[in-house]
């Protein structure tokens, strides 16, 4: 159907089956250093809440795949080099 993807690897991706229910897939990039079981639980539990508040849609499952650990050590990037606007001069 329209919500299914077959690419898997990062992204959301919403499922529907044949008998009407939906999950999703959520692949994330999570940094060194935290719970990753805490955390993963609290993405359930929001991306439920935010589905059901927008979509009135009772989600039957959340899957978290961890893609990867981002070092701690890992240098942010500098936002003038992303986005090449005068906006951020403001």
């Amino acid at each position: 159907d329209s919500l299914s993807k077959v690419a898997h690897g990062r992204g959301v991706y919403l499922k529907t089956e044949e008998d009407g229910t939906v999950s999703a897939d959520i692949y994330v990039y999570l940094q060194y250093g935290i719970n990753v079981p805490a955390v993963s639980m609290e993405i359930q539990r929001a991306v439920k809440t935010a589905v059901y508040d927008m979509a009135e849609v009772n989600l039957s499952e959340v899957n978290i795949h961890v893609v990867g650990i981002v070092p701690e050590k890992t240098p942010k990037p500098d936002m003038k080099n992303l986005v090449d606007e005068d906006f951020l001069d403001d």
